[in-house]
């Protein structure tokens, strides 16, 4: 008689994790919310929501709690853009940018003490919007620099205008301007780029009715110098700039470079990856071209502010970069 083995079957139970929703908060459609900053400095990032001209600050660690809001009564739209210490004293203070983006197109750049109400100061009013803002020590008296662009939009001949600033960050008071040059900047950038101890300041210009594209680098000397390089650099099949405003409203441009003939598709998707319009379908020859979105979809209407992206494809390259349409 077979002896019987028996069979022992061992069940292994498999856990997975789960995700279940902490809190929720209702919000209009014109409101976004990111992860931002640790202001009240517990370990935990805070959630910070823009509506316009309001910036509320919610306890990353304590369901929603309100812990900094700050209303802006002198302008349309309020964005809390980053914080610094200026006093190299562990103090922190964040710099807001202000602006009208209806009747006219204006900026600002305010400065106030994290977790405070009065701000420390108000840069003067400017035409046209904010390219970009860095702070650091560019001029080495000790001091941190706010260092920003401004890009404005000339109806009159169609045509765009920058400036480039340099503020003392411990009084706003202007340290530096560039004058005005036909343009539309994307920057500026900071860093110590020939290690010689001091910050340059980079910004691209692009100039698409002359076709004058330049890298630009200034330092505190005062001396400009525009670099190109060395030997010529061979571009591949497509190149796509970044669209000019970003912000805007209500047109964007988009910029692209062809070396070679090549179908190209241009399309605007919403966060979802949607496509809500297409700029582009069809053949292009070599060359340089520039196509205009004015934040409607296909059928015409006009979009709500928000998030969109525009992909652009060819049979070997698909690049897909945000815009922000701001009304």
């Amino acid at each position: 008689m077979r002896k019987r083995i028996p069979i022992i079957v061992v069940f292994c139970a498999v856990l997975f994790g789960q995700y279940s929703q902490k809190w929720e908060v209702q919000q209009d459609l014109y409101e976004r919310g990111i992860l931002f900053f640790d202001v009240n400095q517990d370990g935990i990032p805070e959630i910070t929501k823009f509506w316009w001209n309001t910036v509320t600050l919610y306890d990353g660690a304590n369901n929603y709690e309100i812990i900094w809001n700050i209303i802006d009564d002198e302008y349309e739209n309020l964005i809390l853009w980053k914080i610094y210490d200026f006093g190299h004293d562990s103090s922190r203070e964040a710099i807001f940018i202000r602006s009208n983006t209806i009747d006219t197109i204006t900026t600002s750049i305010m400065q106030m003490p994290v977790l405070t109400q009065e701000a420390t100061w108000n840069s003067a009013e400017l035409p046209g919007i904010v390219s970009f803002l860095d702070a650091e020590d560019v001029d080495n008296d000790g001091n941190t620099e706010v260092v920003f662009g401004v890009n404005r939009f000339d109806t009159g001949d169609s045509a765009y205008y920058a400036v480039l600033y340099v503020l003392d960050g411990t009084t706003g008071n202007e340290e530096w301007s560039s004058g005005e040059f036909r343009g539309y900047i994307t920057g500026p950038y900071l860093g110590d780029i020939d290690n010689d101890n001091v910050i340059e300041i980079m910004i691209n210009l692009y100039d698409f009715d002359t076709e004058r594209y330049l890298l630009r680098v200034y330092g505190y000397s005062g001396t400009l110098n525009t670099f190109s390089p060395a030997d010529p650099i061979t571009p591949g099949l497509i190149s796509v700039g970044f669209n000019y405003p970003n912000p805007f409203n209500p047109r964007t441009a988009i910029p692209l470079m062809l070396t070679r003939s090549a179908l190209v598709r241009i399309r605007i998707l919403n966060v979802k990856g949607e496509e809500v319009a297409v700029i582009l379908r069809g053949e292009l020859a070599p060359g340089r071209y520039q196509f205009s979105w004015e934040g409607k979809d296909r059928n015409g209407r006009s979009l709500p502010s928000g998030i969109y992206f525009y992909q652009v494809a060819t049979g070997e390259k698909i690049t897909t970069r945000p815009m922000v349409l701001l009304k």
